[in-house]
């Protein structure tokens, strides 16, 4: 899967890990990224926002 998310310059795939993850966790109607970030250990507001 870390195939799909690697560019000339990076590799997101930790990021679309936590995004997933936050999706799954948040609470069915408060699906953003503060839910997400307080939802999943080690998540970076900043890093979802920029993915």
């Amino acid at each position: 899967m870390t195939a799909f998310f690697r560019t000339a310059t990076g590799n997101a795939s930790e990021h679309a890990r936590v995004y997933l993850h936050g999706l799954m966790q948040a609470r069915h109607r408060a699906k953003n990224m503060e839910r997400m970030e307080e939802a999943v250990a080690g998540a970076d507001y900043e890093g979802l926002q920029n993915f």
